[in-house]
């Protein structure tokens, strides 16, 4: 994207916002502008028509800020989720002021700072001797960040000391920020003999294995889709199983009070933000491995979250509700596109929160055709076996996930049972 300087940014939101700042905005995206500053609409809007006085969601990942002034938190009172992973930001005594951490940490659910390498230099002194605190690979800053983020299960995003070394995962930061909804991605998780059979089967294009390997036949898929004008999204609003108001709302009181901040995340082959979590079913016998041992005692530590999503999925499917032997919980995640190996049969999913411009569940339904589906506050059975992702959003959302891993092999049916053929169409 072109440069934005500040005066630009300053009009391009108030001209967004209406003339008089009387439209207001719950969430802003300011991502990919290459903003060097955080523009005067946002930090300094008039007192008495503040356009930002309800703004909760703030995302000003991938630009160029060296710091988050303080005014930020006056200027945007209601404000719990920042994210600004990837910028210049300078080391944290300078980035991020003691007047901003007081105002602004303590009430954030949400602080993403990955990919910003200086933040994390400038240990703090001992007392002592001046000699450097002993930093656990910049640990330090954590532990400092933490001390201002009170608010039960905040979730404080930095990034681990292999990736500040300068390895990154496949997608590296663009894979994990846009939620890597383009189409590469889209096909990465399908094994070449599989992009190659699709190659053939819906464009009539040969290649010989010898002779064109993965790179060259995804690039010629890629090739085909752009020639037939992507693929079709089919909008599902109304599927799954809409859970009782009271069902849904202990569930998501469950979900808020999980301390996600004290918990790693569990899906390290999923480019992701947010976190994961596993819980397992477990076996407390005495012939049980200490593995298992281990999975019921986390489930035990986490019981009211596990009772309140088993008491959901009864809701939709008390069958399936007997047969699933594990749940991922997941607060502010958007994975990178996927295949969930390890399933046996379908899932159901559900989302929670106040989220906006996206949210949704992915899942391609065959090589023309994604399925967009709706999950919010709703039990939605889908086949993870098929490619599938969230859509990049804004705002708070959390998501439940029930699957098997264990028994017999259920055949694959349709990706979203419920997809109709005549289902409204929308762009690709």
């Amino acid at each position: 994207s072109r440069a934005l300087d500040a005066a630009r940014a300053h009009a391009a939101l108030w001209e967004a916002l209406g003339a008089d700042g009387s439209i207001g905005a719950e969430a802003l995206d300011l991502s990919r502008n290459e903003l060097e500053a955080l523009p005067d609409a946002l930090l300094a809007p008039p007192p008495s028509r503040n356009p930002f006085a309800g703004l909760v969601c703030l995302d000003v990942s991938r630009n160029r800020l060296t710091e988050l002034p303080a005014a930020l938190a006056t200027a945007a009172p209601a404000l719990i989720d920042v994210r600004a992973a990837a910028n210049h930001l300078r080391p944290a005594a300078r980035a991020l002021s003691p007047a901003l951490r007081a105002a602004l940490l303590p009430r954030l659910r949400l602080f993403d700072l990955r990919f910003n390498p200086k933040l994390h230099r400038g240990a703090p002194q001992d007392d002592g001797g001046g000699a450097s605190v002993p930093a656990r690979a910049g640990g330090w800053l954590e532990a400092e960040l933490r001390e201002w983020m009170t608010r039960p299960g905040a979730l404080l995003l930095l990034t681990p000391p292999e990736r500040r070394r300068g390895g990154t995962r496949t997608g590296g930061v663009d894979g994990i920020i846009s939620g890597a909804c383009d189409l590469r991605a889209q096909l990465s998780p399908l094994s070449t003999p599989t992009l190659r059979r699709r190659l053939e089967a819906e464009f009539g294009v040969h290649t010989d294995p010898e002779c064109t390997g993965r790179d060259g036949v995804l690039e010629a898929l890629l090739d085909a889709y752009e020639r037939v004008g992507g693929r079709t999204q089919l909008r599902m609003e109304d599927a799954g199983v809409p859970l009782p108001p009271a069902v849904a709302r202990e569930l998501l009181q469950a979900l808020r009070e999980t301390a996600w901040g004290s918990l790693r995340n569990e899906r390290e082959k999923v480019s992701s933000t947010g976190g994961y979590v596993l819980l397992r079913r477990g076996d407390g016998s005495a012939s049980a491995s200490n593995a298992q041992r281990r999975a019921l005692a986390k489930r035990r530590r986490h019981a009211r979250v596990w009772d309140a999503a088993h008491a959901a999925l009864r809701c939709a499917d008390a069958s399936f509700a007997e047969q699933y032997d594990t749940i991922a919980l997941t607060y502010g995640f958007t994975g990178s596109p996927h295949i969930d190996s390890y399933d046996v049969d379908v899932q159901y999913t559900a989302s929670f929160g106040e989220f906006t411009n996206g949210g949704e569940l992915c899942v391609e339904r065959d090589a023309r055709t994604v399925a967009v589906v709706n999950t919010r506050g709703r039990v939605v059975c889908a086949d993870g076996r098929c490619v599938h992702w969230v859509r990049p959003y804004l705002g708070e959302r959390w998501s439940v996930v029930w699957f098997r891993t264990r028994g017999k092999v259920a055949p694959r049916g349709q990706a979203v049972p419920g997809v109709r053929e005549g289902a409204v169409a929308d762009g690709p």
